[in-house]
């Protein structure tokens, strides 16, 4: 699936993957989470950090950017937040 088709998904629980808090996980944010894991540790602001742990593993790491890029795909099973799992 290319970008193009990835959507604006609303947030149930507001936070969880939605790294640049504009109330949705999308795009912008897997671009955001590429970025900080490429090592712009500024593409996230340090109040959103919380946000980008969708494992909620107290790391944030490729786990979170796959799960991101995963639900906003509309994988089947990929739900924020994942609780411990991993998706790499």
């Amino acid at each position: 699936m290319t970008p193009s088709h990835w959507s604006s998904i609303p947030v149930k629980n507001y936070g969880d993957g939605d790294v640049n808090a504009d109330g949705v996980v999308d795009i912008k944010d897997a671009t955001q989470m590429h970025k900080y894991l490429s090592g712009n540790k500024e593409a996230i602001k340090s109040e959103n950090l919380l946000r980008a742990d969708v494992n909620q593993d107290g790391i944030i790491d490729q786990c979170d950017g796959v799960t991101i890029q995963r639900y906003i795909s509309r994988c089947k099973g990929y739900e924020l937040p994942m609780m411990g799992k991993c998706t790499k």
